[in-house]
């Protein structure tokens, strides 16, 4: 990519990082303030940002790798970060279709809705619907977990780098050089994992 494409890349991956940040802090303030409404507006707002950054990072199509592998390098993005999966951004999109199938599954009784408070003391945890843990920072949707306390500092830094990166491309002073070393080390790193030889 040239300077003006990395410019502008940087500069989406630093407004959705804000967008994420934004949003993490309504959390915060919703819980304080007991509102579920806009915690659940608050964490919805949180999955877009982060399915935004999630795409910018790791390309839906193939033929965009390279644009990922280069912005997960001047971000500095682990390759293992859970930032790659999409799962709860799609749950929560296309929550009708979610909700279709909850009400094909044979039951009994009503599935708990919208849970607020740590899930760990239920022994049927499994079967809420929506459930968000405020003490650890973990978001459920039918038995499947997002821990965003490890995703929020990637996030941050994210938005810090594109910041320092954003101006220096945008200004033009951007080394390409500089950006073609980290690159190369990105791609290394992925070779290396893909051979296990990646330290664990």
């Amino acid at each position: 990519m040239d300077r003006y494409a990395i410019a502008v890349f940087l500069s989406e991956a630093r407004r959705q990082a804000t967008h994420a940040e934004f949003a993490a802090s309504d959390i915060a303030q919703a819980v304080k303030n007991d509102n579920h409404d806009r915690l659940w507006y608050s964490i919805h707002s949180l999955l877009i940002a982060l399915g935004n950054l999630s795409k910018l990072t790791w390309p839906t199509k193939k033929g965009d790798a390279d644009r990922g592998v280069t912005l997960r390098a001047l971000l500095h993005v682990p390759e293992d970060s859970s930032l790659q999966g999409r799962q709860f951004r799609n749950d929560w999109e296309h929550y009708d279709e979610r909700l279709d199938e909850w009400a094909k599954t044979p039951r009994t009784t009503p599935d708990p809705n919208d849970f607020i408070g740590p899930t760990s003391q239920f022994p049927e945890a499994t079967l809420f619907l929506r459930a968000y843990d405020p003490e650890t920072q973990t978001l459920s949707f039918r038995g499947e977990v997002l821990e965003l306390a490890p995703i929020l500092p990637i996030v941050d830094r994210m938005r810090q780098v594109a910041d320092e990166y954003g101006y220096e491309a945008a200004s033009g002073a951007l080394d390409l050089g500089k950006v073609e070393r980290v690159v190369k080390a990105k791609g290394g790193e992925i070779e290396a994992r893909k051979s296990s030889t990646w330290p664990a």
